[in-house]
């Protein structure tokens, strides 16, 4: 991964996620945003094991005092929490849908959730509020509608929304940072990456969604290397 002068450089490959991040160097990347499957990947049948060995790459590839940010279901959060125990706690947000799934003996689904964590406690890589009652005060809740409908087909179910996306990667990183997006989808964190001036590495296993990704991101003036 490297930076050119002032351009941006995006590095998209069609890869597993662990066998991507085997590859980095430690303390190579700034933010970490972990948009996690809702189920294994490859065949994988233990998901608890799964987000273990990624935490492991996370705590190893980000740099002291980077974020973290993990998305998940509730019922995946719960199950998968002690799997950032190195990690520091932050916050956690709500991410609130417009409708909600209605399934039998359970409450109406109607959020997902995301682990505002970070490596150590430096807690260096921060654009939010830095007193209390700063008059620019935000909340723990973010509105949430999920999925991207592009031309031609292309269709992703769980893509995050950009809006969402461009606020925490400027809450979490500064301008020049490197980002990693471990299970890229349709590139949503490439194109906030894109706005606001951060290099950007993404993992993506599948080829469809790969392709969608590479779409959604090439005319842009910087070098892009699609893998």
């Amino acid at each position: 991964m490297f930076r050119e002068g002032e351009n941006i450089v995006l590095t998209l490959t069609n890869e597993d996620a662990l066998d991507g991040m085997a590859l980095l160097e430690p303390e190579s990347v700034d933010l970490i945003i972990s948009d996690y499957p809702f189920n294994c990947q490859d065949g994988r049948t233990d998901y608890v094991s799964f987000v273990d060995q990624t935490a492991i790459e996370y705590e190893r590839i980000l740099r002291d005092g980077g974020n973290l940010l993990v998305l998940n279901n509730p019922a995946n959060i719960f199950k998968t929490t002690n799997s950032f125990r190195s990690f520091t706690f932050r916050n956690g947000v709500a991410l609130i849908r417009r409708g909600s799934l209605r399934p039998a003996w359970m409450l109406g689904f109607q959020h997902n959730y995301a682990l505002l964590l970070c490596k150590g406690s430096k807690k260096d890589k921060w654009n939010g509020p830095t007193t209390n009652h700063d008059k620019n005060w935000e909340t723990d809740v973010r509105n949430y509608q999920n999925g991207y409908r592009g031309m031609r087909g292309r269709w992703h179910p769980q893509a995050l929304p950009l809006p969402l996306v461009n606020d925490m990667v400027e809450l979490l990183s500064n301008e020049g940072d490197i980002v990693l997006d471990p299970f890229m989808g349709a590139g949503t964190v490439a194109l906030a990456c894109l706005q606001l001036n951060r290099d950007y590495i993404g993992f993506e296993i599948n080829r469809q969604y790969w392709r969608i990704a590479k779409t959604r991101t090439e005319g842009f003036p910087l070098p892009l290397v699609l893998v």
